[in-house]
């Protein structure tokens, strides 16, 4: 009984210590990058790193232990309305995936990316340098954005691809 009243109490202590820390985390990140205080850090573990800008719109969120890369000289912007699911990355930075790396020094490129409003990104979604995701689309879980995604789009897979357009006033 004392044993399990213990547990639950370091337990308690545990999730409270984890409030605390995410809690200044993510106020450091407002501060850091300016971020519009509508914007949202759903859940514990969401990063953001490096010296590019974040730019985040109007009622957006992201999730739980999803990681944003941003390059110096390059932004990830998000639009008015966005929901981004838990563990979603999105990387401004890559390596160049031609080229001999026993005989050179592998190389890298860095392209800022763009999410329209109202898009959705599905869980443990993976978004490339360079992408950028129009207005209105949605993005399925898992999957793996190496390419634009249009307006209204529905994409899916590894490597993304489309799966239909949305229905409109269906």
């Amino acid at each position: 009984m004392i044993k399990r009243l213990m547990e639950n109490i370091i337990y308690y202590l545990y999730k409270k210590g984890r409030g605390i820390y995410n809690k200044k985390r993510y106020e450091a990140y407002y501060r850091k990058y300016k971020i519009n205080r509508s914007f949202r850090f759903n859940g514990e573990g969401v990063q953001l790193y490096g010296n590019g800008a974040f730019i985040a719109g109007d009622s957006s969120y992201i999730g739980s232990f999803s990681t944003v890369q941003l390059a110096d000289g390059h932004h990830v912007a998000i639009g008015n309305n966005c929901a981004l699911s838990h563990n979603v990355r999105i990387y401004t930075t890559s390596i160049v995936p031609d080229g001999d790396w026993e005989k050179e020094k592998k190389k890298s490129y860095s392209k800022s990316v763009e999410i329209g409003n109202n898009v959705w990104i599905g869980a443990n979604a993976f978004i490339n340098p360079g992408v950028k995701i129009g207005d209105n689309a949605i993005v399925g879980a898992n999957a793996v954005v190496t390419k634009d995604v249009e307006k209204n789009a529905i994409v899916g897979g590894v490597p993304a691809r489309l799966i239909r357009y949305k229905r409109l006033n269906a």
